[in-house]
């Protein structure tokens, strides 16, 4: 209907104007191919990237015995633990209990966001400054900040501490980095 409409109101295209769209759109789809192949290069670039500074250099570096190394242009290249952790949907409940049963319970954050609807600003300034009388903050969910929980495992499992890993999904590897000489 907007076709017929924008035709209605305008002039028959032109021989010119067609070949313009027409050629547009070509650059357009050849432009979107190229993006599309650049993106699944980038893919495999950071693919190869992870490989190197995850598995090839620390296990490089783990063969002669040494965690930090110099290269002839003074750039150092080391080697340090890399952990990580998710708390999963599935095990939101155990995980937050085991924080909770732990004494950790202040890494769990609780966020409460409330919704007003257009036209009610009187109300929702009217409900924030009863909560700041209260001296409360508030906004809208429970969970616990990845970095956070990312430093925590990484405080109990070198202290040794008996910390449920699976639970946690935790993994724990080596990582490369690669620090550039000026």
């Amino acid at each position: 209907m907007l076709e017929e409409e924008m035709m209605a109101d305008s002039q028959m295209p032109t021989d010119q104007g067609l070949g313009k769209i027409s050629t547009l759109a070509e650059e357009y789809t050849e432009l979107d191919d190229e993006i599309k192949d650049v993106e699944t290069h980038l893919k495999l670039l950071k693919e190869r990237a992870k490989n190197i500074a995850e598995k090839q250099l620390p296990d490089a570096m783990a063969e002669i015995g040494v965690a930090k190394f110099t290269l002839t242009d003074g750039s150092e290249v080391t080697v340090k633990p890399y952990y990580s952790a998710k708390i999963s949907d599935e095990k939101r409940d155990e995980c937050f209990g085991w924080l909770e049963d732990h004494g950790h319970e202040a890494l769990i954050k609780d966020e409460v966001v409330l919704t007003f609807n257009r036209g009610e600003h009187e109300k929702a300034e009217e409900f924030k400054a009863q909560l700041q009388e209260q001296g409360m903050d508030y906004s809208g969910k429970m969970g616990v900040h990845p970095q956070t929980l990312t430093a925590f495992v990484r405080e109990q499992v070198e202290s040794g501490a008996e910390f449920p890993l699976e639970l946690f999904n935790v993994y724990i590897g080596q990582i490369a980095k690669v620090k550039r000489s000026k």
